[in-house]
């Protein structure tokens, strides 16, 4: 079994042309690939080298239920793979949403993507215990890092086993 030694890693900061509160898969994946490409171009990341993306994003997977999920993305040019996984499915309280709706201008440009303020700023209004950027901990006892560890793992392990294939192809 051959071994990979992973490069030096940095988180670097990419802002995508979406919605701050991205809405939907379509928007999230976009959003994700966004950031690597933003980086590519800014030269803060080599052409050709293996990147990782998260993007959250909530979504109605029920009537009237709302859930944020991370999308995790490995983008490796050089490879020729493309990964994609998500995190849980962590519940939002619709009244959340809602009032992140009523915030958003009904000609909001961007709004194809999603919603102008994220659900994360209305609970951290609502909950001072709450983070805007980890809110998740507040209401569900687990962190958006553990969310988004676990998915990595998932990620890395997928990841593992294409490089594995293609060394032996």
């Amino acid at each position: 079994m051959a071994s990979y030694e992973l490069e030096a890693y940095a988180f670097l900061e990419s802002q995508p042309s979406i919605a701050p509160q991205p809405v939907g898969y379509t928007a999230a994946l976009k959003g994700a690939e966004e950031r690597i490409t933003n980086l590519r171009m800014t030269g803060a990341v080599r052409e050709h080298q293996p990147v990782v993306s998260i993007e959250s994003f909530i979504i109605e997977l029920l009537p009237d239920k709302w859930f944020d999920i991370g999308c995790v993305i490995l983008r490796d040019p050089a490879s020729n793979i493309e990964l994609d996984v998500f995190t849980q499915a962590t519940p939002v309280p619709s009244d959340c949403v809602m009032q992140a709706q009523d915030q958003t201008p009904a000609d909001y440009n961007l709004r194809w993507s999603g919603l102008a303020v994220t659900v994360g700023t209305v609970i951290q209004q609502r909950t001072m215990s709450a983070s805007r950027s980890d809110w998740h901990e507040a209401l569900t006892g687990v962190s958006r890092r553990q969310m988004i560890y676990l998915a990595a793992k998932v990620l890395a392990g997928m990841y593992q086993q294409r490089l594995q294939f293609k060394a032996y192809t």
